[in-house]
């Protein structure tokens, strides 16, 4: 078992949440932010910040010049530093991509015996969609399947279902290039029903909030060996899977490293304590928000007269960080050809996690 007493305080805020509206045109990117910074380093933060300001938010700061000369000072001060801050983005049209693979297409091959995760399949499945998405031709065509698969895996009725593969059996006729990939999603439909009973269970099934906390939280431990006492704002999402955190922190088995490479997980997760916590109290949080909001301003804005600003974002310290954990197609591609991640069937982590839940169940 982890000790107790040897942990860091971590800081969690978020920005770029659509919830399971992982389509939102207005916000591609989520964004999660965290940082260990000390009291004392708090408070230089708050010295550099506007004064009398009851709550620090991004979205108001960068509105005034003063507000966006004090984010950027923020973002370019010294105490900036991959030992201090670590935040993941993650692009939502990349995650619609991965849930199909990981709710749709690896239960059908898993029904036949085969573990599509062992041998990397489903990230180049996910991949084989993504690529679509930057093909002219069939760039239409992916948006409007993805739209309908969200709707079914949100509202789960029978319209939804039939609606999603009605275009999956379309494009199948139609373009034999892409026979394979939409035959492959088209076999799903014979055990849709049980997908969609199973995800009654899980309210947040296509939101990335608690795996990209999980994510930091592994980052953070390997960085400092520490266990993270996570200090996080307040979040529907973080609340309905803190029962879930809780049981994978208290996992009654000696520390162990799951997996390879970039993608291992430490278990029982590297966890002290998950406390929710209203923003306004805490100075620590706030500096996440502004962490991550500007990292998802600068990546969602669409507004022509902040692109100033967004361009003195993207050359700030925080933005060139070597430490930023992503969810995207490029990150996919590095991971294919860095890691060539192959599992043995006993070292995946989710494999691993599930085999321990019905051990202890």
């Amino acid at each position: 078992m982890q000790d107790p007493t040897n942990k860091i305080t971590v800081y969690y805020d978020e920005s770029g949440n659509s919830g399971q509206n992982l389509l939102d045109e207005e916000q591609r990117y989520f964004v999660l932010g965290s940082n260990c910074f000390s009291i004392d380093e708090l408070a230089i933060f708050q010295s550099i910040l506007p004064k009398g300001v009851h709550e620090f938010h991004f979205v108001e700061m960068k509105n005034s010049d003063v507000g966006r000369k004090a984010v950027l000072d923020l973002l370019n001060h010294e105490l900036i530093c991959e030992d201090k801050v670590i935040y993941a983005v993650a692009d939502k049209i990349f995650v619609a991509a991965a849930k199909i693979v990981d709710l749709l297409i690896e239960p059908s091959f898993y029904d036949q015996g085969i573990d599509i995760s062992c041998n990397g399949v489903n990230l180049m499945l996910t991949e084989y969609i993504m690529c679509l998405a930057v093909s002219s031709k069939n760039q239409e065509r992916l948006y409007r399947l993805l739209d309908s698969f969200v709707n079914m895996i949100r509202y789960k009725t029978k319209s939804y279902v039939y609606e999603f593969y009605s275009i999956v059996g379309a494009w199948v006729v139609a373009d034999k290039n892409e026979e394979y990939l939409m035959s492959i999603i088209l076999a799903s439909q014979n055990n849709i029903d049980n997908i969609i009973d199973a995800l009654e269970y899980d309210k947040y099934a296509l939101d990335v909030t608690s795996s990209l906390f999980c994510v930091l939280c592994q980052h953070w431990f390997k960085n400092t060996q520490k266990n993270v006492d996570a200090v996080f704002d307040n979040s529907k999402q973080m609340e309905y899977y803190k029962d879930f955190i809780g049981y994978m922190k208290n996992i009654p088995i000696p520390t162990c490293e799951v997996g390879k490479g970039d993608v291992s997980m430490v278990f029982p997760l590297p966890v002290s304590r998950l406390l929710l916590t209203d923003s306004a109290t805490l100075i620590g949080v706030q500096i996440s928000d502004i962490i991550a909001s500007s990292i998802a301003f600068m990546c969602n804005n669409k507004n022509q007269k902040q692109v100033p600003f967004v361009n003195e974002i993207r050359r700030s310290k925080l933005a060139n960080l070597c430490n930023m954990h992503t969810i995207s197609r490029l990150a996919l591609l590095a991971l294919n050809q860095e890691s060539q991640v192959s599992y043995q069937h006993n070292e995946n982590p989710l494999d691993f996690l599930v085999t321990q839940m019905i051990k202890d169940n």
